[in-house]
């Protein structure tokens, strides 16, 4: 393996292999052959090479050198994307205090990166202070991931509120975190600085109705917006008003998750008319309760949506005349290729009226999916 290394370091130092990559899952083993005697000719064209380096990816755990990650970090000046997250290690043997350990070791190195546009932490586990003193320095940030960062709402209070320094944001993902009302309460009050942000996704954050309301009038001044997900949150009345005309002030928004958001019908009924005019290529309301009105108010609402190409009705109390009304909408995009409406009915569709709606949703285009349920006749 080491003569592998050292056969790998020399194609790197060649400029044989791409500089938009490095090999993370053979970093260990070059780590090891840079600091052995048969790599000393190559071992300066190799730290000039890893200094050319844009992407990394690779988690700070001791079994895989974490110990050595800061002296790596040191050499990659020009790296723009930077991955720490765990995920890559889910089902491996391997302690977050090690991780935690390394990762504090990392911190200066990562900072003085002038270049870093993207930075994905995602389960590593970090106080909010601490990961709040780590990325103040870093306001060129455009793309930050903190999926399962264990931020919960008091750790999510002292991190989400150092945020306004950060305007140059495109992305920020926070899933998983638990925030809560608080948590999201301090994002709130960051999101009017973050003008140019295109994704914003805070899904599965237990996020209650105050905490959404807050959010949602906040994201009133996020014009750029292309991308956003709200599931498993809770959505009032109060929120549902604000998050309407929110929407209403984003047009380029692509993608729509509303998935588990506790909207009945008559929420839905006040949300769908801020659809008009929304270029939406996406979107989800499963598992929420729209019933016949909630149905009828969202066929209404995303009549004449031309660009629209998915959308996720399933386990939404859908019935037959809401179906069937939805159906009529659907047979008039043409670029819409995918619809579920499963376990959406109160009386199950017929064999017949299944059959109907199949054939009027098709309408000549090619590799349409649809899901749906239906009882024997």
């Amino acid at each position: 393996m080491l003569a592998y290394a050292i056969s790998l370091m020399q194609r790197l130092a060649n400029a044989a292999l791409p500089m938009n990559a490095a090999p993370e899952e053979l970093l260990q083993d070059i780590l090891t052959a840079a600091e052995s005697p048969q790599c000393v000719d190559v071992c300066s064209q190799w730290r000039q090479c890893m200094g050319t380096l844009q992407r990394l990816a690779v988690c700070p755990s001791s079994r895989h050198n974490g110990a050595k990650l800061p002296r790596v970090l040191k050499i990659m000046t020009n790296l723009r994307s930077l991955d720490l997250s765990s995920e890559q290690l889910l089902g491996r043997n391997y302690h977050y205090q090690e991780i935690g350990e390394n990762l504090a070791a990392c911190v200066k190195p990562i900072q003085l990166m002038s270049a870093l546009l993207d930075l994905d932490l995602s389960t590593l586990v970090m106080d909010g202070s601490e990961l709040a003193r780590f990325l103040a320095p870093m306001t060129g940030l455009q793309r930050l991931r903190l999926n399962s960062c264990g931020l919960h709402y008091h750790e999510a209070v002292s991190f989400f509120s150092s945020l306004k320094g950060h305007s140059c944001l495109l992305e920020l993902a926070a899933t998983r975190n638990n925030m809560r009302c608080w948590g999201a309460s301090a994002l709130a009050s960051a999101l009017p600085f973050m003008k140019n942000l295109q994704v914003l996704d805070l899904s599965t954050n237990n996020i209650s109705s105050i905490g959404m309301d807050a959010l949602a009038k906040a994201m009133q001044g996020l014009h750029a917006l292309r991308v956003l997900r709200l599931k498993d949150s809770a959505i009032c009345e109060s929120g549902v008003e604000a998050l309407g005309a929110a929407l209403r002030a984003m047009p380029d928004l692509t993608e729509l998750d509303l998935t588990n958001a506790h909207l009945t019908s008559e929420l839905i009924e006040v949300l769908a008319p801020a659809f008009h005019g929304l270029q939406l290529q996406k979107l989800s309301l499963s598992n929420n309760v729209c019933l016949c009105e909630g149905a009828m108010a969202l066929a209404h609402g995303i009549r004449g949506m031309q660009s629209l190409r998915w959308i996720d009705l399933s386990r939404s109390m859908i019935c037959d005349t809401g179906a069937g009304a939805l159906a009529l909408v659907f047979a008039s995009m043409p670029d819409l290729h995918y619809i579920n409406f499963r376990l959406t009915s109160f009386t199950e569709l017929c064999e017949e009226e299944a059959a109907e709606m199949c054939k009027r949703l098709a309408n000549g285009r090619q590799g349409l999916e649809y899901l749906f349920d239906y009882r024997e006749a």
